[in-house]
């Protein structure tokens, strides 16, 4: 699939190993660097991230996550649906973590239960998102806290904040660096941003005030997210303070092939305002 590919990291089931922070093997998994451009997060900026590590029949995958209650993280639908299989992972076999910036030092605990979009549809990646529950977090505003859902409106050009474990190119897949990443992203402009998504994901778009979010990667050249990022929060900061805006689902170049924070491209991100119902009826709060 060209463009509508999932930016999750994937390993081989010889790596496989019951998750645990701290760990030396999870050290040494490969999963490798982080988002394209941006600069290492300062600690405790972003306290709500959370590592997702999923375990399937044939491997592990790991994205990212947002806590946004004691018992809740979202993160994106394919990285607890298997694309190629469409195998959904077991809860007990899905891992999320909380914190700290370096995720090898998270603390890992199984989800108890885990909810996909009752519309998600892996072909285009439409409504990707999913809700993990978990025993209670140990929220204490400092390492471990919640983020309140941005409800305003986005506009083309204005800057938007990514942060990942990813990736930070293509081609070098090993970094001595496990620290959480971010990188300042904007918002497309509307007819590229349309245009790309009639061709390569075959669903129309009206604004990135719809169901996806819209990234135009030449508007920040050199920054944007990649393999590993997937399921990681997409931020607007109002007053300093930042809020939950998008969910990182796919992207991908001009034409419409694998790459990431290259001139002509687009990362899409499912938009958080847009499923706020979805969320109510899993967790009973309104956010």
């Amino acid at each position: 699939m060209k463009l509508a590919l999932a930016t999750s990291t994937t390993l081989a089931v010889a790596t496989l190993a019951i998750p645990q922070a701290h760990s030396d093997k999870d050290a040494q998994m490969q999963l490798s660097k982080r988002i394209v451009g941006g600069n290492v997060a300062p600690a405790n900026k972003y306290p709500f991230s959370s590592i997702i590590k999923t375990i399937y029949s044939e491997g592990l995958s790991k994205c990212g996550g947002t806590i946004i209650s004691k018992n809740h993280v979202v993160t994106a639908a394919h990285c607890v649906v298997r694309t190629a299989t469409g195998e959904h992972a077991l809860p007990q076999n899905i891992y999320a973590g909380y914190g700290n910036n370096t995720y090898i030092y998270q603390t890992l605990i199984p989800a108890r239960r885990v909810f996909v979009h009752p519309q998600y549809n892996s072909t285009g990646l439409k409504n990707d998102i999913a809700i993990l529950e978990l025993p209670d977090l140990p929220l204490d505003g400092v390492t471990v806290a919640t983020v309140p859902v941005y409800k305003g409106w986005l506009f083309p050009e204005m800057a938007t904040t990514a942060i990942g474990w990813g990736m930070t190119n293509t081609t070098d897949s090993h970094s001595p660096s496990y620290l959480l990443k971010e990188a300042t992203v904007k918002i497309g402009n509307t007819a590229p941003c349309r245009n790309h998504i009639n061709k390569y994901l075959h669903d129309t778009f009206v604004s990135s005030n719809g169901p996806r979010i819209c990234i135009e990667r030449s508007l920040t050249l050199g920054n944007g997210v990649c393999t590993g990022d997937s399921g990681s929060p997409l931020l607007v900061f109002v007053r300093g303070k930042p809020y939950f805006a998008g969910v990182d689902s796919n992207g991908g170049s001009a034409q419409g092939t694998f790459s990431c924070g290259d001139a002509g491209g687009f990362d899409f991100f499912t938009n958080v305002r847009n499923y706020l119902h979805f969320i109510y009826t899993v967790t009973g709060c309104w956010f």
